[in-house]
């Protein structure tokens, strides 16, 4: 699944192995890869987490 954030894509592909967070930084492991995304509040930061767990 694709999704953009602050102008980023991210692809995230199903399913998601391990989520790691560390203030504004979501670091996961997909069916892929590992994976670091870097947000700009705690808010977008738990928006995108909700949204790795919806998947």
């Amino acid at each position: 699944m694709i999704q953009t954030f602050n102008g980023a894509v991210i692809n995230a592909q199903p399913p998601i192995a391990t989520i790691s967070v560390n203030k504004f930084c979501v670091v996961f492991t997909d069916s892929t890869a590992r994976k670091s995304v870097s947000l700009d509040n705690a808010i977008e930061t738990r928006q995108f987490i909700n949204w790795l767990l919806a998947m």
